[in-house]
């Protein structure tokens, strides 16, 4: 094949590349938005890093797996795909990303206070997001359900293996989540959990309280700290 070939029909022009293909050029766009909102320095401020200098600080587990999921990834043996894409990662400013079995082992150090630090940066993302939204936030609260191969996942109200973790939902950005196992009711303390979703929104704006008719206790409606209450079902 030659090295170009003649334009004949369509203006375009075709040449040899010695460029490898990759379908994570868009991750560009991300690590873009991460670095500029300071993600990754929050991650080490909130999440407990190494005892020693020489293992991977905080971010370093973090980033592949946000990196993953945005490439549409689902589980950790999805990092494999990631690894392999090494001249987009070295682009990223990723020269090594831990296999999956490491990043699975921290992910089990790090247990509830690791979530409760990553909900931290979270709220303060939404904190410095959310100001500029309209007067009015629909706060959606709903549990989601995950189907889930693993030995230890419990049985869901309809009848499939996995977890029921609750996600709050403001205005399309996420302001709560709580990991929940499957057999757990979604109706179980979601007052304590809208509360605590409620506390991530800016002050000032008036709030409308959405979630499934089932979930709902009546107590919810007149709960914080917000103007107004709306009992909404979908």
């Amino acid at each position: 094949m030659p090295e170009s070939l003649p334009q004949l029909i369509l203006p375009i022009k075709l040449e040899r590349s010695p460029e490898r293909l990759t379908s994570l050029g868009g991750l560009v766009v991300l690590e873009e938005l991460a670095r500029a909102a300071g993600v990754w320095e929050k991650v080490d401020r909130r999440v407990e890093g190494p005892k020693s200098g020489r293992g991977y600080q905080p971010h370093e587990f973090v980033q592949p797996l946000v990196r993953m999921l945005h490439a549409g990834g689902r589980r950790l043996e999805d990092l494999r795909e990631l690894r392999a894409e090494q001249e987009g990662l070295a682009r990223l400013g990723l020269e090594s990303v831990p296999d999956a079995g490491t990043v699975g082992d921290w992910l089990r150090r790090q247990g509830r206070a690791g979530a409760e630090g990553m909900q931290q940066v979270s709220q303060e993302l939404v904190a410095a997001g959310l100001p500029e939204e309209s007067e009015e936030l629909t706060l959606d609260v709903d549990a989601i359900e995950i189907e889930a191969e693993k030995q230890e996942a419990a049985w869901t109200y309809n009848k499939v293996k996995g977890y029921m973790p609750m996600l709050g939902d403001g205005n399309g950005v996420c302001v709560g989540h709580e990991f929940r196992e499957g057999h757990e009711s979604p109706g179980a303390g979601i007052v304590e959990f809208a509360q605590g979703c409620e506390a991530a929104l800016p002050e000032g704006k008036r709030i409308y309280f959405r979630s499934m008719r089932w979930s709902i206790p009546p107590q919810v409606v007149r709960t914080g700290r917000s103007s107004s209450y709306s009992r909404a079902s979908r």
